[in-house]
C-alpha cells in the first residue's frame, strides 16, 4: 500500500539500518527547532514563576498559576516555533515511513 504525502522525494534504496542518520534521529535543523521551542517554553515558565512569586503567590498556587499562564502565553507567542518543531517531527515520520516502504518493497522483490 502506498502513502501519499507532501514530500515527493523518492525513498533511498534499502541498506544497513545501523548508523543511518535518517533513522537515528531528526536532522540537525529539525532538532534545533525542537530544542529552541522547548527552551523558549521553559524560559516563559521561569519568567511567569518569578513574576507571580514577586506578586505574592506561594506554594501550590504559585505552581498552578505559573503553569497555566505560561501555557497560555506559549500558545499565543510561540506559534511559529511550535509549527517548525511540528514540521520537523512530521518530516522525520515521513522519512521513516519511506524507509519502511522501501524495505518492504525490497523484501517483496526477493
Amino acid at each position: 500500500m502506498s502513502t501519499s504525502h507532501p514530500d515527493p522525494e523518492p525513498a533511498p534504496p534499502p541498506d544497513d539500518v545501523a548508523g543511518d542518520p535518517e533513522l537515528v534521529g531528526p536532522a540537525p535543523v529539525q532538532a534545533h527547532a525542537f530544542l529552541l521551542y522547548n527552551a523558549a517554553r521553559l524560559a516563559i515558565l521561569g519568567i511567569a514563576f518569578a513574576v507571580f512569586a514577586l506578586v505574592g503567590f506561594r506554594g501550590i498556587a504559585l505552581l498552578i498559576v505559573a503553569f497555566l499562564v505560561s501555557g497560555a502565553v506559549s500558545y499565543l507567542v510561540l506559534y511559529r516555533l511550535r509549527g517548525d518543531a511540528a514540521n520537523g517531527l512530521v518530516s522525520l515520520y515521513w522519512r521513516v515511513n519511506d524507509r519502511i516502504d522501501a524495505r518492504s518493497r525490497g523484501e517483496d522483490d526477493d
